[in-house]
């Protein structure tokens, strides 16, 4: 049963990784700083899950649709994604 838990953990991990993604707690969250965002929507362009719209031209997330793999964090040019 062990060897069955270690190849579940290890194919959990590899998803992650193919998704470009790190499993966050569900208490994790990401946000926008509205008042950095400068509405260049180069998040929109990383977002797997589709999550982030412009509105008003600035970013915001969908937290239903977010999968916090945090691609937006890594691109955003002003630092309004954390």
């Amino acid at each position: 049963m062990r060897k069955v838990n270690n190849y579940f953990i290890l194919i959990f991990f590899l998803l992650f990784a193919y998704m470009g993604c790190s499993p966050t707690s569900d208490s994790a969250t990401i946000s926008i700083d509205r008042n950095q965002c400068i509405g260049c929507a180069k998040c929109i362009g990383v977002c797997k899950a589709d999550a982030i719209r412009i509105l008003s031209n600035k970013a915001v997330i969908d937290p239903s649709k977010c999968i916090k793999c945090g691609n937006c964090v890594e691109i955003c040019p002003v630092n309004a994604i954390y």
